[in-house]
Parts: C-alpha cells; sequence; structure tokens
C-alpha cells in the first residue's frame, strides 16, 4: 500500500514539475498579439536593440514558474504533513504566476510608458503559460488532498 501512496506522490509531483516547465518553456513564443513585440522572454527583459525596459510585473512570475519547477523535487523530503505544505506552497505559486501573466499587457504598458489607448493584448505564449500554471496548481490542490488523505489514514 505504501508503494501506491509514494507512486501517486512521484505522479502528482512529476504532473506539477512539468506543468511548470512548459509554462516556463511556451515564453519562447509570442507574448502579445503583436508580434513585433517578441517573445515572452523578450518581452520580460531588457532589449537594447528595441529599446524596451525590463518588466518586473512578468519577471515575478518567471521566478515564481522557478521555483514551482525545483519544489516537488524536495517533496519525497518530507513526511506526509510537510508535504501538505509543500503542494500547498506549489498550488499558491502556480496560481500567482497564473494571475500575474494575465496582467502582462499592463505591466508592459506601465514600464514600457506605452499609452493605455494603443491596446496591447495576450499572445499565444502567455496564455500558454497561463493554461499551464492553472493546470499546474490544480494538480497541487489534488496533492494537497491526497496528502491530507494520507495523513488521516
Amino acid at each position: 500500500m505504501k508503494q501506491k501512496k509514494d507512486a501517486t506522490n512521484t505522479l502528482l509531483m512529476l504532473v506539477m514539475a512539468v506543468a511548470a516547465i512548459v509554462a516556463l518553456f511556451v515564453l519562447f513564443a509570442n507574448a502579445f498579439e503583436d508580434p513585433t513585440r517578441g517573445t515572452g522572454f523578450a518581452a520580460m527583459f531588457y532589449s537594447y536593440s528595441a529599446n524596451r525596459n525590463a518588466v518586473p510585473g512578468m519577471i515575478i512570475p518567471f521566478v515564481l514558474l522557478i521555483i514551482a519547477i525545483i519544489l516537488p523535487f524536495v517533496s519525497p523530503l518530507f513526511a506526509p504533513q510537510g508535504k501538505v505544505f509543500i503542494y500547498g506552497v506549489e498550488f499558491v505559486i502556480l496560481a500567482a504566476a497564473g494571475v500575474l501573466f494575465l496582467f502582462a499587457p499592463a505591466f508592459y504598458k506601465a514600464s514600457n510608458s506605452i499609452s493605455y489607448d494603443y491596446n496591447i493584448t495576450l499572445g499565444g505564449g502567455l496564455i500558454s503559460s497561463i493554461t499551464f500554471s492553472f493546470i499546474g496548481a490544480a494538480f497541487a490542490l489534488l496533492g494537497v488532498l491526497h496528502a491530507k488523505k494520507e495523513i488521516a489514514r
């Protein structure tokens, strides 16, 4: 029975890590509907050639995704009570990253002094990153429920 519990925890951790990795790597796609703005990484970090500023509001969820990739691999070191905490932190991190990426156009406009009359909408890269962040958060929530059930036994 313990092997089944370990297999479930391993699967949940693996799915959360893969969702966070995919959410990170889809930032190589266009960040906004306007392809001249570049990829998620180009929009996020300073670009001297395009005369654009770094966007702290997009760098924070990027860092959260990196933490979300590392955190599941730390989870096996903890007892079931610690796993509830790790899964809960993972849920909060991935959900926060998804929500912050939703506001990326506003962050981009604010950092680069673009008029709010100019319409910048989410592109494929950010939409995919938001989606995979929320998928990872959903699996983290499943992990919380599973770890609580494991404690109750």
